[in-house]
């Protein structure tokens, strides 16, 4: 019996893979390597666009994190060639997308939303 992958390891395994609903490590890894990569590479523009020097206020912090997001999802589903694609469509309805980038917004902004409540260090 062949084995099947699953969305997000489609980059490795091909477009079948989908369809795996049972657990198997390589899949696994491949989760974990290409959401953590990709994850770590939009916060990285994330904490580019963020001013430094003075700290972001909740709508600031929820503009940058609805940017980077937007930016995040043009890049998966307009610019890079479909095999590159995270792979959520092949599992999920498309309107869950937008579920999938809200979180990304919210998580790239809640470390200025929570920072807000610290005391200025000088």
């Amino acid at each position: 019996m062949k084995k099947r992958r699953s969305p997000t390891s489609h980059v490795l395994w091909g477009e079948n893979t989908a369809e795996q609903n049972d657990y198997s490590r390589e899949v696994y890894a491949t989760r974990l390597v290409t959401n953590y990569g990709a994850s770590v590479f939009w916060a990285l523009l994330y904490e580019a666009l963020v001013p430094r020097r003075r700290r972001s206020g909740v709508h600031e912090a929820a503009l940058f994190g609805t940017t980077v997001s937007a930016i995040a999802y043009v890049t998966d589903y307009h610019f890079v060639p479909k095999r590159l694609t995270p792979g959520f469509e092949l599992r999920l309805p498309r309107l869950a997308l937008a579920s999938i980038y809200a979180a990304l917004a919210l998580g790239l902004s809640l470390r200025d939303l929570l920072r807000r409540h610290e005391p200025v260090k000088r």
